[in-house]
């Protein structure tokens, strides 16, 4: 999936769930794909995003669910829950947080599971 890609399908006026899992997406895609007033539910596991890409859904007018993570192997995991938590709450109807493998205290995820629907998933 490219950016080229994502600038087409962000095009719909139909298509709210969009699943792009390890995908050779820029931030220009994702903002393409981030500025689909209608997307609902977005996953974005190991494409290799920067915590403030993030920023690109903020204020976000109908996205609820989000899945977030890194490949999972040891030592090249990036993503850390103190660093998108604050993202997250900016997105106004988002209610469920999919987590797979981002760097999460007990103190995040307690917090994560009272305000939202959480799930964190660790590989060993």
């Amino acid at each position: 999936f490219t950016d080229e890609m994502a600038t087409a399908l962000s095009k719909s006026e139909f298509i709210t769930d969009v699943v792009l899992p390890a995908t050779q997406l820029s931030k220009a895609g994702l903002k393409s794909i981030c500025g689909m007033p209608q997307l609902r539910y977005l996953d974005i596991w190991a494409n290799g995003f920067d915590p403030t890409d993030l920023d690109l859904l903020e204020g976000h007018p109908a996205l609820e669910i989000i899945e977030l993570g890194d490949m999972g192997i040891e030592g090249n995991r990036r993503l850390r829950a103190c660093d998108l938590i604050p993202r997250l709450d900016k997105i106004p109807l988002l209610n469920t947080v999919y987590f797979e493998n981002v760097i999460t205290s007990k103190v995040e995820a307690e917090y994560l599971n009272t305000r939202y629907k959480f799930r964190l998933m660790q590989e060993n």
